[in-house]
């Protein structure tokens, strides 16, 4: 199956593949398959030398990438090389400050035909000096006729089941596959969004108590405020709340103050008051 993008990222990746550029950095929502599609691009471009991941050290942590791994990369990008090859740092918002650091270096000394590629489905969690140095794609969802015709194409045949798809991944075909595979998968999103729903529309009673079932799981909680940001958006499509948007700016707060390991019942707290 050949790999599913957007027409605009398509035509870009088409550029940089022509210029094979020293870093590149694949940013879009979750679920869109950036891992996929920086693979396939790495391939294209030449040798996958290496892929750099987030390590998860305890259940229901959030994985990190601590910045010993990223120096592990400096004795094989020392050496020269006739054909081009590729590192792959995957979810590189989950680097630490000093492990971004340690890339910084990598990134202000290019080495000849070696090429870093970053993902992010948080962007701003970068360094600044790092999204200086990198070409940056936007990889943006593909359209909702491509996104019916996938699930068509992985067997989705039940119209309820279809419908239950495109609700919560239109656009974003990683997330379909994932979910269609997986039926635990569906079930859990399923969970998470009648979260979201209670704490985006629900009573204090209610947000509380989702708070309260949230609070000793940082990966949860996380989902949680995907899941409510997906919410809000959808209901921005037709208007523009301000009541909305500061909720929306209070909820990127906590997760951006969760991910710093802040304390979740806390954060959770301060998106209600």
């Amino acid at each position: 199956m050949s790999l599913l993008l957007h027409p605009q990222t398509a035509t870009q990746l088409d550029a940089l593949a022509a210029k094979k550029p020293h870093a590149v950095l694949l940013q879009g929502a979750k679920g869109v398959g950036l891992a996929t599609i920086a693979k396939h691009t790495a391939e294209r471009w030449g040798t996958l030398a290496d892929i750099v991941i987030p390590e998860v050290r305890n259940k229901g942590g959030v994985g990190s990438i601590p910045v010993a791994r990223i120096r592990e990369l400096y004795d094989y990008t020392k050496g020269k090389t006739q054909n081009s090859h590729v590192v792959i740092i995957d979810d590189a918002d989950a680097m630490s400050i000093e492990a971004q650091n340690s890339l910084l270096k990598l990134l202000e000394e290019p080495v000849e035909n070696m090429h870093f590629m970053l993902t992010s489905h948080s962007p701003e969690q970068l360094l600044p000096t790092i999204r200086s140095r990198v070409q940056t794609v936007s990889v943006l969802p593909i359209d909702d006729v491509s996104s019916v015709r996938y699930l068509r194409q992985i067997g989705v045949t039940d119209e309820k089941t279809k419908q239950q798809l495109l609700y919560v991944a239109n656009g974003l075909p990683a997330e379909l596959y994932r979910l269609h595979t997986d039926a635990s998968n569906l079930e859990s999103l399923a969970n998470t969004m009648r979260q979201a729903r209670d704490f985006t529309t629900g009573s204090l009673y209610q947000r509380l108590e989702t708070i309260n079932a949230l609070k000793s799981d940082r990966r949860e909680a996380l989902e949680f405020i995907d899941a409510c940001l997906m919410l809000l958006k959808k209901s921005l499509v037709n208007s523009s709340d301000e009541v909305i948007l500061q909720r929306i700016e209070s909820l990127l707060s906590a997760k951006e103050h969760i991910l710093a390991n802040g304390n979740v019942r806390l954060q959770l707290a301060s998106a209600v008051l």
